[in-house]
């Protein structure tokens, strides 16, 4: 972070020859970039959703630089926040496709909780002080789903609102 700001920054046009989803066991994990620059060619990594930005482009205009480890860094100019915001609706698209698997084992705890019968005494009350486990999972399953997605408006709307 302190190269950032102090070495000396280069603007430039590069060449896109490569735009690859990298996957680990964990699912996608991180974008690699391969750019070409004047003579030679250096392989970046990116987060995942600069794959959809930048797949199917030729070139970018960037501002470059090496760190004082030698690491080369790269920032994208010209590119819109509109254009970085379908970027990032398209990566939760793609995740959620995905996820879909996950989603529907969750949901299917969640209604299994709400839907399994509750032990009744012979009068036909219920008996209220043991909660059963399929419920309790539904409710605790269904607290953090509804806790994920307020986060993740949160964060949709946090960068929306206050651009990188």
């Amino acid at each position: 972070m302190i190269s950032s700001a102090i070495n000396r920054k280069v603007r430039n046009r590069a060449m896109v020859t490569d735009v690859r989803k990298v996957f680990y066991k964990s699912g996608f994990d991180h974008t690699s970039v391969t750019l070409k620059m004047g003579d030679k060619s250096i392989t970046l990594q990116g987060r995942p959703y600069i794959y959809f930005y930048l797949n199917g482009r030729e070139h970018i205009s960037m501002t470059s630089a090496h760190s004082f480890l030698g690491n080369a860094y790269v920032y994208t100019d010209g590119i819109s926040s509109k254009e970085k915001l379908r970027a990032r609706w398209l990566h939760l698209k793609d995740q959620v496709h995905r996820l879909r698997v996950l989603a529907a084992i969750i949901l299917s705890i969640i209604l299994t909780g709400f839907l399994w019968p509750q032990r009744k005494l012979t009068n036909g009350q219920r008996i209220s002080a043991k909660m059963g486990f399929w419920k309790m999972m539904g409710i605790v399953m269904g607290i953090l789903l509804a806790l994920a997605i307020l986060f993740y408006i949160g964060l949709f709307l946090y960068i929306k609102f206050f651009p990188i």
